[in-house]
């Protein structure tokens, strides 16, 4: 399983037993990172570098999620950068566990309604067990890909109440088939 781990680089300073706690929980379970530009960062050498780095960072970001199974965010600091991430993360259709430490909860967890975000709080007691207990459930409810043919008419009305509802075309199918399933049961 291979994971893509990041927070805030302010986190790091905010928060350093957490992460450090973190990214140890990942070493000694032998977790494959797709990422560690956090975990060796440097927060003052960070926040100085120039646009072409800025950039290289963000298109790496991007594709160490893309190469992820699961991307894991330490959010109890609030950054609008990874809130971003997260809903990158997301469009990606990856499965998506924020942690965040008790009265720390970010907005964007509380809002957000979509099937594959996983919000926790933990604290460093729980922190092994909050871990271990999402990454098993979370690997055991990722997707199976299913294609399907469709006509243009069925894929543009589909479009449509996605755009809507403001949810994939893949959720709003499940939904109709969990609709359809229900009504069978009863």
């Amino acid at each position: 399983m291979k994971i893509f781990f990041s927070t805030s680089p302010k986190s790091k300073k905010a928060y350093s037993k957490e992460i450090l706690a973190i990214y140890s929980y990942f070493h000694k379970n032998n977790i494959t990172l797709t990422d560690t530009y956090i975990e060796n960062i440097n927060i003052e050498e960070f926040y100085r570098w120039n646009e072409k780095q800025k950039n290289k960072y963000y298109q790496d970001t991007i594709n160490y999620i893309k190469k992820a199974d699961i991307c894991i965010f330490e959010a109890s600091y609030p950054s609008l950068g990874v809130g971003h991430l997260i809903g990158e993360s997301l469009k990606l259709h990856k499965q998506v566990i924020v942690l965040y430490l008790k009265n720390h909860i970010p907005f964007i967890v509380e809002c957000a309604n979509n099937e594959n975000l996983f919000s926790v709080e933990y604290n460093l007691i729980n922190l092994d067990h909050i871990l271990t207990k999402n990454l098993k459930y979370v690997s055991n409810v990722q997707d199976i890909r299913f294609n399907m043919m469709l006509s243009p008419d069925i894929v543009n009305y589909m479009n449509k109440v996605s755009d809507e509802n403001k949810l994939s075309k893949a959720s709003y199918i499940r939904q109709l088939i969990m609709k359809d399933k229900k009504e069978r049961e009863e």
